[in-house]
């Protein structure tokens, strides 16, 4: 086999890979109404400029999803539907709204926003009815921890949910993210926050976005106080943002949903404060210790303690207990998979409805294992798990 190798002067520098990671940068989408003279005059500004790398034009597909979307009790009309797709196509040049992305410089023709939604959920007709999406579309939604997070977040979009969404995380993707988060190694290096804004605002560019790039920083609850979160997605690493958070949550009487993704179990922890009588981390916590944790009076030994309590000891498999053994020496961080994120993402979105829609869904941790779906046998003996169980207590009594 032949070996091919790069000649020196092919080889990417990192002034180059610092230049791509600034300039992927989310920025506010730019849009022109295709209607409004003054915004057909900016966009040839624009043109002009040589700014614009590619036109993406949907116009043709849409006409039939249009006719569909419009003409609901009409479907079955094929000559209806043609002179609809005619009339539509002649008149394309004022239709919806054209969008700029500056961090592909790609223009992409849109229809305006109420019709946008109507389109891009109109499968999920008589499944979540008209007046409950445009209930959706209204949720201010706040997220904190991008990784799992972003998994909540896709398929909050994909739902519909949301209309307005303050994202928190100090964080950058690296390689070993790519196992959950749906990005690639293109994105490596980017800021999380910049990697989820692209994807929200190219699947809705009517989508309102408040960032944190610092996570749970000293700003937060400021922010948070201006935002006015229906709703809160609390995914962060850091045991002392998450009760600071559950107590902002608490004080404002914010609902807040957490997913785990443990092993190959997927955990949805219900908070709801708006009812009022939540009890920390569900009861898992004792009252006078989460308090010493939110006011950082925890050593990090009693942290590492209580983070089992958090993750809830019965939903520990004897191979997380293991890993949990091995991180900081032969791992780095606790493994994850991505399909228990995404499975935990799509209960959580659920979960969001129930909540938004002030359904009777009560506080609580709400546990989806596939294998015992499957009635797959256990993965470890009787024996293995005792002696990962007392390993794991050796290790969290050493400071």
């Amino acid at each position: 086999m032949q070996q091919v190798t790069a000649e020196p002067d092919a080889v990417i520098t990192a002034p180059v890979f610092r230049d791509f990671v600034r300039d992927r940068a989310w920025s506010p989408p730019l849009l022109f109404v295709a209607a409004d003279d003054s915004d057909r005059r900016r966009l040839a500004g624009l043109v002009s400029a040589g700014t614009i790398t590619a036109v993406v034009d949907p116009i043709a597909e849409l006409s039939d999803e249009l006719y569909h979307c419009r003409h609901t009790g009409d479907m079955s009309d094929g000559a209806a539907r043609e002179a609809f797709k005619q009339n539509f196509l002649n008149e394309a040049d004022t239709f919806g709204v054209w969008v700029f992305f500056p961090w592909s410089g790609e223009l992409v023709r849109y229809p305006e926003m109420q019709e946008h939604r109507s389109l891009r959920t109109f499968r999920n007709r008589n499944l979540i009815t008209a007046s409950e999406q445009r209930l959706l579309a209204g949720a201010r939604i706040a997220v904190f921890g991008l990784s799992v997070g972003s998994n909540v977040v896709d398929q909050f979009v994909q739902v519909g949910i949301g209309g307005a969404y303050l994202i928190g995380d100090m964080d950058r993707v690296s390689a070993s993210n790519l196992n959950r988060m749906r990005a690639t190694m293109r994105h490596v290096g980017m800021a999380k926050i910049d990697v989820l804004a692209c994807k929200i605002s190219e699947a809705d560019p009517y989508i309102e976005q408040v960032h944190l790039a610092d996570g749970y920083g000293p700003e937060a609850e400021e922010r948070l106080e201006a935002f006015k979160p229906n709703l809160i997605v609390e995914e962060v690493d850091d045991l002392v943002a998450k009760a600071r958070i559950r107590r902002w949550a608490s004080k404002s009487h914010t609902p807040l949903i957490m997913v785990s993704d443990i092993g190959e179990r997927s955990v949805v922890d219900v908070e709801r404060h708006d009812l009022g009588n939540v009890r920390p981390f569900n009861g898992r916590v004792k009252e006078a210790t989460f308090n010493k944790l939110a006011d950082g009076d925890l050593s990090p030994a009693e942290e590492r303690g209580l983070l089992v309590k958090i993750v809830g000891p019965k939903h520990l498999s004897v191979r997380m207990l293991q890993s949990a053994l091995q991180v900081g020496t032969e791992l780095a961080g606790t493994p994850q998979l991505g399909s228990a994120a995404s499975a935990g993402a799509a209960v959580a979105s659920v979960a969001a409805r129930a909540v938004i829609g002030q359904e009777a869904l009560k506080s609580g941790g709400y546990a989806l294992s596939p294998r015992r779906m499957l009635k797959l046998r256990r993965q470890a003996g009787f024996r293995d798990a005792v002696e990962a169980v007392r390993a794991l207590r050796r290790q969290l009594r050493t400071p």
